[in-house]
């Protein structure tokens, strides 16, 4: 039971409390603390800071994958138009036989260019989706911060109170 010595020393000397009431006190308070779990600002700056860093190494990927998904469009674009052009200076009959198996190709490639775009879409839904759950989490550390801080002004004015009446049964004593 990791307890403060000078609480003890101050209850004792001060409060002139027997030494087995003021290891007493010592231990409830060390224990009623400990069971509040507090979070200090630093440590909720340093969970910020790290889920900042974190956000913003994926948005540089997500950034990154949307950059490379449009050059690879355009690539294939003007690998089409290329392929297009040299059909056109062909035979007209296997220019007509050529273009029909040229449009199938490229629709499917389309279709996949288009499936990626849609796997995109989905993953900055799940993205947005997070974000949200991390504004609620964010609300929710807010609200505990909150209740700790409301319940830290409890104990700072029953210690008060504790303080004043200890003060007053000293000063009577000493009378």
């Amino acid at each position: 039971m990791p307890m403060e010595v000078l609480a003890v020393d101050r209850l004792t000397d001060k409060a002139r409390f027997q030494s087995d009431v003021a290891v007493a006190i010592a231990d409830a308070m060390d224990i009623t603390l400990r069971a509040q779990n507090f979070v200090t600002m630093p440590v909720l700056e340093t969970h910020l800071a790290a889920l900042e860093v974190k956000l913003e190494s994926r948005f540089a990927s997500v950034e990154n994958s949307i950059a490379s998904a449009k050059i690879w469009a355009v690539t294939l674009y003007g690998a089409l138009c290329m392929v297009m052009f040299g059909a056109f200076t062909a035979n007209h009959y296997y220019l007509v036989n050529r273009e029909d198996q040229t449009q199938v190709r490229t629709d499917q490639r389309f279709q996949l260019v288009d499936a990626r775009f849609q796997q995109m879409d989905e993953r900055f839904r799940q993205v947005d989706i997070r974000f949200q759950q991390v504004e609620t989490h964010l609300q929710q550390v807010d609200v505990h911060l909150q209740q700790v801080d409301t319940h830290l002004q409890q104990l700072d004015t029953e210690l008060k109170e504790i303080h004043a009446l200890l003060t007053k049964r000293s000063h009577r004593r000493s009378r």
